[in-house]
Formats: C-alpha cells, sequence, structure tokens
C-alpha cells in the first residue's frame, strides 16, 4: 500500500479512484446525454465495465482492479429531478467511493455527488472519534461529497450509511433547494 509523504494516510487505488472521481465525472458533465442514452437503451453497465477496463489497461498490472460491483440505476428525486446512481466496486481505502450519482433537471446535469469511504483515524480529532464511538460508529464511515464541472471537490462532511437508499436521501436533500431556482 502506497502512503502519502505528507501525513501517512493510505493512498486510494488509483484504478478505483481514477474511475470514480476523474473517468465518471469527465463523462457526466462532457456527455449527459450520452450517459441518459446509455442509461435508457439498456447498455450502461456494459459501457461502465468497458471503461473500468479500458482504465485499467493504462495502470501497471499490480494497480488493476476487477470490475465486480459495477451498476446502474435510476432515482427520482425532488420535483422533476432524478439522479442517475453509479455503484462501484466496493471501496477499502479514502476517498474510494461507494457510489456516484448524477443529479439531473430537464436541462441536463446540474449536480454529481459521492459517497466516499472514510476512516475516523485518519480524518477526527479524538473528540470526534469518542463522539462517533459513543454514538456507535467504531471504524470506517461513508462521507458525502460532490464535485463540479469545474473539478472542484466539496466534502460535506455529512455522514452517510453506505447504501443506495441512503445515499439518494442525502443526495436529494443536499439538492432539495435546486429544485426551486
Amino acid at each position: 500500500m502506497t502512503e502519502r509523504d505528507d501525513d501517512l494516510i493510505p493512498m486510494p487505488r488509483p484504478h478505483h479512484y481514477n474511475f470514480a472521481h476523474q473517468a465518471l465525472r469527465e463523462w457526466v458533465f462532457a456527455d449527459p446525454v450520452g450517459v441518459l442514452r446509455a442509461v435508457a437503451e439498456g447498455y450502461v453497465v456494459d459501457l461502465l465495465q468497458r471503461a473500468w477496463t479500458r482504465l485499467g489497461e493504462e495502470l501497471a498490472a499490480d494497480d488493476r482492479l476487477p470490475p465486480e460491483g459495477l451498476g446502474c440505476e435510476v432515482r427520482f428525486l425532488n420535483g422533476d429531478r432524478f439522479c442517475v446512481v453509479f455503484r462501484l466496486p466496493p471501496p477499502v481505502l479514502m476517498p474510494e467511493a461507494y457510489f456516484v450519482a448524477a443529479v439531473f433537471n430537464p436541462e441536463g446535469v446540474d449536480r454529481l455527488f459521492t459517497l466516499e469511504y472514510s476512516d475516523p483515524v485518519y480524518c477526527a480529532s479524538e473528540e470526534q472519534i469518542a463522539a462517533m464511538k459513543a454514538s456507535g460508529v467504531e471504524g470506517p464511515f461513508a462521507v458525502l461529497c460532490e464535485w463540479t464541472e469545474d473539478a472542484s471537490h466539496r466534502n460535506t462532511g455529512r455522514a452517510v450509511e453506505p447504501t443506495v437508499d441512503a445515499f439518494v436521501a442525502a443526495v436529494a436533500e443536499a439538492s432539495e433547494g435546486d429544485a426551486d431556482e
């Protein structure tokens, strides 16, 4: 496992990280119509698996991961908004993602959220760790984050259960005010 020199936090696996945080983000923002077409015509999972494999071919053999767990579904949010939820292979290191959700409105893609693996050992103070343990959180958890079209990343700090239902509920809540705009 590679470690970051500056703070000794283990680095994410490049295959997993690059797919969720770069390749999917770039595809969603560059070609939202293509995303919706792939979903509507039923070939999105095949497309995801081929993209995963192509990305892996650019990496050292030891950095390649199988595409097990890749999937996609559509969930309706508030108003006339919906999201395309991409399921990823299980994350094991920060900030690998459990899921990525592209939020669409009638004009196109609106926002892009990730649910990222996080570990309080690396990102919380002793007081926060004690509070999490007191509330039943013992180990790694998931945190809601967002990517913007200009490649800015924002960690909301909100812990979310790593299930599709909990993620979609958090995405709906985070984008709730957008439906009125």
